[in-house]
């Protein structure tokens, strides 16, 4: 705008005089004013801009701060895990060996945990829950840690990782913690405990000790649940700031939700204050770290600013008084930023992880002592220094075009990479890359971290190489064997070749275990798996799928499959016959082998081995030491077996299996004075299944102590019912297998069933067959003991079938034996058997013992038996097997047979 002061510019006349003093008023009050507006314009500017650049001042400062703060604890707890993983990994390592060295393993934890004092501890927790090794577990309590969250967590995710916990309260030591855990794996893959490490929560809280967010301010890390997990300043006692609570601002919970890295905002406390917030993730633990500065202290200055501006305002002389207090403040201010700053490089210097910061154009411009020392650089030499000399020749170039791909498109990259040390060595790390962008969202630096994994490396290569190999003798194991046989079947059917499966299976090894020790056992496993080695060309199989059994899989074969694998397996069978010479004792054993033939007794892996195992079964069932190739039948008395064993399960609640009688009479006065108790069971589709076929069965499958348990109760109540209404000396007799008799709670199983059915001992009498008490003399007799101390009759049953020592004999608290129907049925005709009935009578009274004679079928029997003074007598010449009704019918009722009517067959006798 152009102002026209003077002559009309067209010459039409003069100014008037008024117009002229009011023109000069004018000038001369905007010239005295003008200084004051223009100043007072300039101060309102200068404040507005000066309230924005403390406001993004304090935005970047709570920004940088937070990622400052989370790179440390990041670093802090990446510290940890490595602890952690380099436990579990030596952990997995120990169970791969067979079992878990706890000494060793205690020392082990013990230099792991002294590298890390500022932990509460590393602990060892199994698979139960229960605490087994770590500070407050050394003095024999038993902590169990199966109600945590990580314990639940590790135990039920099977590809978990590091797993940090909920803030809580330490079991051992009372103290307020975060858990950092890693899972343990059996060479299986079964979970096999935890490894946890207790983080106190002051030892994070000391960390950001170092952090002054000034008055009104806080720095808080929060874990992934936004639970809270440390506080600076300290949270006041009572306050909703404690340990684990999860009272965070919406505005917060919108940017995590949204996948926002880092940021800031501005929001309202519930205390009424406004504060700046500035947040960063941290990936590694999946936490947050949030710093909070209150907006009253970071315009404080400002404000006072302000006053001093309009206090200049009135005078042009308060405007030097203005500068000299901005200039002082803006020292202040200076002073503060370089604390800070200092502040930061101690955080940055002091960070376990090694950390580096280089420019755009890749050149290092800070570095920690973490990285000079991962490098092997001097400070000095690192900076200015390009980078990229640093990486291995090893590195591909694509890879590194991929890594400048990813931090152009996301901003960051992470991965591993090989670098190249000062001195030439070559370094495995685990790299993060972040590129921090200025205010103008151009990349600025880049952030570099590094963890050395060379440890990491080694011992993922063992836990690969125990995951396909047994510990012991080195050979594939059997996920190991089942994926290299199926890639020989796949090259068989491509070439038409053979493949033949041998299931070796050591003959009477578990008596070596048993007698000489499980190392003088793994020894000879060594030298077994070396013979088998040494019999095989380089394509074939040999693994060692468990215990004993090893498995060779011969491959290639042309023409006369059976006829090469028969060769071969005789070769094996020779070899492994053979003496061995293990630390200066002879020890002899022989193999039953089985052999499968593909494609003849199966398509794929899986059969092969089940074939090959029903031949190896069959071998052992012909004698052992020898061969036996695999034929159909054998497949149809396998399916019969599993039948038998699937329908065993549910036979009892079924109501399948029932319980008979057989009399047994007194041959001085042909009373009946007990019954043995019999199981039967009828199958709805199987028929009568003997007991020879599945009492086998049940033992092997673990079902005979509960068998046993029931059909224990049910004779012992049948006995308590004949004994109030019929006779109240009858007594019942009761079969126990080897299984139930060396359980630790038979003896407590069997008076807790005579107490429940409300007879004295003497109303029982347990049979015991010869090879069951001789097979570990020692053991059986103190339980046989407190049963016969109890009133509960002892028999030995099928007496003369086994192996009996008579020194042992006298020792067992028996109150009877039975002679074996295998000698009473042919002793008409078999003056061997006779003698031996006659002897075994006379042996037997010697003792003390009453004599039972079980199969009793003919009169001539009975004659011979009651001529050499037989004590009891039971076989069907005197009554069958019954149920419970029909037997008491018989015997006290008009339905008895003559034969074993007691005043008949002793008029008979006489």
């Amino acid at each position: 705008m152009r102002w026209t002061l003077g002559a009309d510019t067209h010459g039409l006349g003069k100014t008037w005089p008024w117009r002229s003093a009011w023109h000069g008023r004018s000038v001369a009050a905007l010239t005295a004013t003008l200084p004051i507006v223009l100043f007072m314009a300039a101060a309102a500017l200068a404040m507005l801009q000066s309230r924005r650049a403390a406001e993004q001042t304090a935005q970047h400062e709570a920004q940088n701060l937070a990622i400052a703060v989370g790179d440390a604890y990041g670093s802090q707890m990446g510290h940890f895990d490595v602890a952690i993983a380099s436990m579990v990994a030596y952990v997995e390592g120990q169970l791969a060996k067979g079992d878990l060295d706890f000494q060793d393993t205690r020392k082990h934890l013990q230099a792991v945990a002294a590298e890390h004092p500022e932990l509460d501890g590393i602990r060892l927790v199994d698979e139960t829950g229960r605490g087994r090794l770590g500070p407050g577990l050394e003095d024999g309590v038993a902590y169990d840690f199966s109600d945590r969250q990580w314990f639940k967590h590790q135990r039920d995710q099977a590809s978990a990782g590091l797993y940090m916990s909920e803030p809580l309260v330490s079991k051992t030591q009372g103290l307020a913690i975060v858990s950092l855990s890693r899972r343990i794996h059996h060479p299986d893959g079964r979970f096999a405990g935890v490894v946890t490490a207790a983080v106190p929560i002051d030892t994070i809280q000391r960390q950001l000790m170092a952090i002054d967010p000034g008055p009104g301010g806080a720095v808080v890390i929060r874990d992934a649940g936004m639970r809270l997990v440390a506080r600076w300043p300290a949270a006041a006692p009572g306050s909703s700031a404690q340990p684990g609570t999860a009272d965070v601002s919406a505005e917060l919970r919108r940017l995590l939700s949204a996948g926002a890295s880092r940021g800031h905002f501005a929001t309202d406390s519930i205390d009424g204050t406004v504060r700046t917030v500035g947040f960063a993730r941290v990936n590694s633990v999946q936490g947050v770290v949030i710093v909070a500065l209150s907006r009253d202290h970071y315009l404080q200055a400002w404000r006072r600013d302000m006053a001093a501006y309009g206090g200049l305002g009135a005078a042009l002389l308060l405007l030097y008084l203005w500068a000299l207090a901005v200039s002082r403040r803006a020292q202040r201010g200076k002073l503060r930023a370089e604390r800070r700053t200092r502040m930061l490089a101690e955080v940055f210097q002091r960070a376990a992880e090694a950390i580096v910061v280089i420019n755009i154009k890749g050149r290092v411009t800070e570095a920690n002592s973490a990285f000079e020392r991962l490098t092997e650089y001097s400070g000095a030499a690192l900076t200015g220094h390009d980078v990229r000399v640093m990486v291995a020749d090893r590195t591909p170039a694509s890879q590194l075009r991929m890594v400048r791909r990813q931090l152009l498109r996301n901003g960051q990259w992470k991965g591993d990479l090989w670098i190249k040390t000062c001195t030439g060595r070559m370094r495995p790390v685990w790299l993060s890359l972040v590129v921090v962008r200025d205010d103008q969202g151009k990349g600025s630096y880049i952030v570099i971290s590094a963890i050395e994994t060379s440890e990491l490396r080694r011992a993922e290569k063992r836990i690969l190489h125990m995951a396909h190999h047994d510990p012991l003798t080195h050979l594939p194991n059997r996920a190991s064997l089942q994926e290299r046989l199926s890639l020989a079947l796949a090259f068989a059917r491509r070439d038409r070749s053979g493949v033949a499966v041998m299931f070796i299976d050591l003959d009477r090894f578990k008596h070596i275990n048993d007698t000489l020790g499980h190392q003088i056992g793994d020894l000879l496993l060594i030298e077994v798996a070396r013979r088998l080695r040494s019999l095989t060309r380089a394509s074939d199989i040999v693994a060692r799928i468990g215990g004993d059994e090893f498995v060779l899989a011969l491959t290639g074969l042309k023409g006369g499959t059976a006829d090469e694998a028969g060769s071969v397996a005789e070769k094996v069978r020779l070899a492994l016959c053979a003496p061995y010479q293990v630390r200066g004792i002879e020890l002899h054993t022989t193999a039953s082998i089985g052999l499968s033939r593909f494609p003849l007794d199966g398509d794929d892996s899986t059969a092969l081995m089940r074939s090959a195992d029903m031949a190896m079964y069959h071998a052992k069932s012909c004698g052992r030491n020898r061969f036996e190739f695999f034929e159909p039948q054998m497949n149809h008395a396998a399916s019969a077996h599993l039948a038998v064993d699937l329908a065993l399960h549910n036979a009892v609640e079924a109501g399948q299996m029932a319980v008979h009688y057989q009399p047994q009479v007194r041959v001085d006065t042909g009373a009946i004075v007990a019954a043995e108790a019999l199981l039967r069971w009828h199958h709805p589709t199987l028929g009568l299944v003997a007991p020879s076929t599945f009492i086998p069965i049940a033992e092997d499958n673990g079902l005979i102590s509960q068998i046993g348990h029931w059909v224990l109760t049910q004779a012992l109540a049948q006995c308590a019912v004949w004994r109030h209404t019929r006779d109240a000396r009858f007594r019942v007799a009761v079969n126990v297998s080897a299984v139930q008799l060396y359980a630790d709670d038979f003896v407590d199983t069997v008076l807790e069933a005579l107490v429940l059915a409300g007879l004295p001992g003497d109303a029982l009498e347990l049979e015991i067959t010869e090879s069951t008490a001789m097979r570990d003399p020692e053991r059986s007799i103190p339980p046989l003991t407190r049963l016969r101390s109890a009133g509960v009759r002892l028999a030995i049953d099928d007496f003369g079938t086994g192996y009996s020592s008579l020194a042992y004999l006298k020792r067992l608290p028996l109150a009877a034996i039975k002679l074996d129907r295998s000698f009473v049925m042919d002793l008409e005709h078999d003056a061997n058997d006779a003698a031996i009935c006659r002897a075994t009578v006379r042996l037997a009274h010697s003792l003390g013992l009453m004599v039972t004679a079980e199969g009793v079928e003919t009169r001539a029997q009975l004659q011979f038996l009651h001529d050499i003074d037989c004590d009891l007598l039971q076989g069907y010449l005197l009554g069958e097997a019954l149920s419970g009704e029909d037997f008491a019918a018989q015997v006290w009722g008009d339905r008895f047979g003559s034969a074993a009517r007691p005043t008949a067959e002793h008029r008979l006798l006489a």
